[in-house]
This record gives C-alpha cells, sequence and structure tokens, in this order.
C-alpha cells in the first residue's frame, strides 16, 4: 500500500498542493483517501471564545471558516478525481463539531452518498501521556465498507476512568492512534 499524506505543512489550499494531489490519485487508481480538515471553526471552544472575545475573535472565527471552505472545495475536487478512479473516500471529524451542519459539508456528504460511523477515541487506542483512556467521540463520513465495518462498533464500552482533553492533550488527540490507523488500513 501507498500512502500519500498531506498536511497542513503542504497547504491542501494551493494549487499545486491540490496538483499533486490529483497527480498521485491518478498514479493509485482504486485508491482511498482519507480527509480530515481544521475543525477549530467548529469546536465547542471555538463558540465560547467567540462570546467572550467580541470582534477580533469573530474575525478569527471567519477567517477559520473560509478556510474550511476553500480545503472542502479542493477536497470535493480531489473526491471526484478519487470516485472515477474506482476509489473511495472518508471524511472525518470530532462527533460534536458544528460544521458537520455548514451546508457545503451536507452537500459534500451527499453528493458522495457518503455514510456516517460514530467511534470513540477509548475504544480504538486514544490515551493521554499519563495512559489515561481519552473518550473523545469521532466520526467518519465514508463510502468504504470496510471502514464502516472496521469502526460501527468502536465506542466506549464504560468500563474505565476517562482522562480529560484539555491544554496539550487537545492537540495531541488531533492524531489517530495506532489502533486506530490500523483498523483504517485493513
Amino acid at each position: 500500500d501507498t500512502v500519500c499524506c498531506y498536511t497542513a505543512a503542504l497547504d491542501f489550499r494551493s494549487k499545486e498542493a491540490l496538483d499533486m494531489a490529483q497527480a498521485d490519485v491518478a498514479r493509485h487508481p482504486g485508491a482511498h483517501v482519507m480527509a480530515s480538515i481544521p475543525c477549530t471553526a467548529g469546536s465547542a471552544w471555538q463558540r465560547i471564545n467567540i462570546r467572550r472575545g467580541g470582534a477580533k475573535q469573530r474575525a478569527r472565527s471567519k477567517r477559520l471558516k473560509e478556510d474550511m471552505h476553500e480545503l472542502l472545495s479542493n477536497l470535493r475536487v480531489v473526491a471526484s478525481s478519487v470516485r472515477a478512479g474506482g476509489g473511495t473516500i472518508s471524511f472525518e471529524w470530532p462527533v460534536y463539531c458544528s460544521l458537520w451542519r455548514e451546508p457545503a459539508v451536507q452537500s459534500f456528504i451527499e453528493e458522495l452518498q457518503l455514510h456516517k460511523v460514530d467511534f470513540d477515541g477509548c475504544a480504538v487506542g486514544l490515551v493521554s501521556t499519563t495512559g489515561n483512556p481519552l473518550l473523545k467521540p469521532w466520526r467518519i463520513f465514508t463510502d468504504n465498507q470496510a471502514i464502516l465495518t472496521a469502526l460501527v462498533d468502536r465506542r466506549c464500552a464504560k468500563q474505565h476512568q476517562h482522562g480529560t482533553i484539555a491544554g496539550k492533550e487537545t492537540a495531541r488527540t488531533a492524531s489517530y492512534p495506532r489502533e486506530l490507523c490500523i483498523l483504517l488500513h485493513e
């Protein structure tokens, strides 16, 4: 299997990054694209910050949402190419991200006929720096049946205490734990 990573350092908003992704999709017909674009604009903390932060915070939130729309637009282009090549797509954010309700996101999901699977971080190996399981409810919309099957029963069994996701732990939860990576690649 070939894995092509497009991280924030590459800036997927740029035409160059989009062209590189399109070339990778063309080189790998039948590819699966796993996408997760920044969800900051839709986080619960962002809503709190807007209420407390005034005009400056509202302007920052507006820029974050504009970035999300630009990234989603480029993802739509790549997703169309993936589909044309016989591949599949997955799109991930936290369950409670308010961006799921954005019309452009809903349209993307509907156009590609993606199916939802919700799962919990603690059920796929997400732990704090001290080793405590972290709940983090995730959601993926996908047309990849293997991913739907692998994740459908990965919910918290409520047999343990959860660590707190705050501060530096929050940033760590943006990365997938090894167990989730294995499930996504099976």
